[in-house]
């Protein structure tokens, strides 16, 4: 979730650190679509690349389970056929 008036990229950051531990030294923002024009919420990819390594104090909330997959981008188009399908998959 972003903080208000937070960037999109600066919370994606923000909340992948927070609740995998992990690095990353680039995000980019690849797609954004509000799925229901009725609600005020919008959803963004983002995809990061140059992985910096981990840190080790998840801040999951309550009741959160997290699980990650690591995945090269060309074999989830193979699998996929579509990127923004694998996309909004992506942690």
């Amino acid at each position: 979730m972003l903080e208000e008036n937070e960037d999109v990229l600066v919370g994606a950051r923000r909340e992948l650190e927070e609740e995998t531990g992990l690095i990353f030294k680039d995000f980019y923002l690849v797609h954004t679509e509000q799925p229901n024009p009725s609600a005020e919420w919008i959803s963004y990819t983002v995809v990061t690349t140059g992985y910096a390594g981990g840190i080790q104090n998840k801040k999951l909330d309550v009741g959160e389970r997290m699980r990650y997959l690591e995945y090269l981008l060309m074999s989830m188009l193979k699998r996929s056929g579509s990127f923004f399908y694998v996309s909004t998959k992506i942690c």
